[in-house]
């Protein structure tokens, strides 16, 4: 950067990433790619929406844009989870999510899980729980309303998760 200037295309706040999204201190010198996936412990934050060199920026389960695959959940009498219809949770600016695609009764409680093996864990994550449900008279689809589990305002470290195949193990065997 030394050197560089305005004639150069640099302004005055050209090393801050322009967004109204979350920032993640790791970005192309770690390996981060678009669309990977943000968990703080077994909580799905939400996704990884751009990557810069250094920096990238986070797309929440709450933010318009956000898709992923869910599962809904029931406890039992005993406490035990029984999974149940599975669905598309997506995002919509509200603070709340929504899980579109699901034919079955719904019961507020329920639980909202990563549909199956997500693509990066072999477990269910956990997205938040089911706050509002209703069937629309005449409609096959519930409309669904769910509290995200992730208290953004508190976050201060998130796991990026992907897997990765190790080259030099395969050739190995």
């Amino acid at each position: 950067m030394l050197g560089a200037g305005r004639k150069d295309g640099v302004a005055e706040s050209a090393l801050v990433l322009e967004s109204t999204h979350p920032l993640i201190d790791q970005g192309q010198d770690a390996a981060i790619v678009a669309g990977d996936a943000v968990y703080a412990g077994r909580i799905v934050v939400g996704k990884i929406a751009d990557v810069g060199r250094f920096r990238s920026t986070l797309r929440l389960v709450t933010d318009p844009g956000y898709s992923g695959r869910a599962q809904l959940a029931r406890r039992t009498a005993n406490g035990a989870l029984v999974f149940g219809a599975e669905g598309t949770l997506v995002g919509d600016g509200s603070g709340l999510c929504r899980v579109k695609h699901v034919t079955t009764p719904v019961n507020v409680g329920d639980e909202v899980f990563t549909g199956g093996a997500d693509g990066a864990l072999p477990a269910p994550m956990y997205y938040g729980q089911v706050v509002h449900a209703e069937l629309e008279p005449g409609a096959q689809n519930w409309s669904i309303w769910v509290q995200p589990a992730l208290l953004s305002e508190r976050l201060e470290t998130v796991l990026i998760l992907r897997r990765h195949v190790n080259r030099d193990r395969v050739l190995a065997n």
